[in-house]
């Protein structure tokens, strides 16, 4: 069942890397800012993405696998890494999949991340800009 939505994001693409030419795989980089809990965070996330191997009938469909780390101002981190199918529709992508959270060493703000499992949607523009939602999955 999914919960309240628990984390806000929004960034911008800041660089992309060819991990494999097969394929091919494409690593991207986004940095953002959000709010989880009303927390003010950052977030650097690094995902790579290929193309589905069915398609079919000309669709743009890609599979991702993504890490990411969150902060907040006063230095507390949680990590994330988190699985997901894009779709292009038009010059836009659209992602959406599962995220699970780490909090390792954090009893602060951050802690109720710990073992936290989401669902998310993010969209990125023809100009590399990214917002995102994270719901609860319960």
């Amino acid at each position: 069942m999914l919960g309240d939505i628990i984390y806000e994001q929004k960034g911008k693409i800041s660089g992309y890397r060819v991990l494999d030419t097969e394929g091919p795989t494409i690593e991207t980089t986004i940095t953002g800012t959000g709010i989880i809990n009303g927390i003010e965070v950052t977030d650097i996330v690094t995902y790579w993405s290929k193309p589905s191997s069915s398609l079919q009938d000309n669709e743009k469909v890609f599979f991702a696998e993504g890490k990411g780390v969150i902060s907040t101002k006063d230095g507390e981190m949680a990590t994330w890494k988190g699985y997901g199918i894009g779709r292009y529709n038009g010059h836009n992508r659209t992602d959406r999949g599962s995220v699970f959270f780490k909090t390792p060493t954090s009893n602060g703000k951050l802690a109720f991340l710990n073992n936290k499992i989401g669902v998310f949607e993010y969209e990125a523009d023809e100009n590399g800009n990214t917002n995102g939602k994270i719901w609860e999955w319960k």
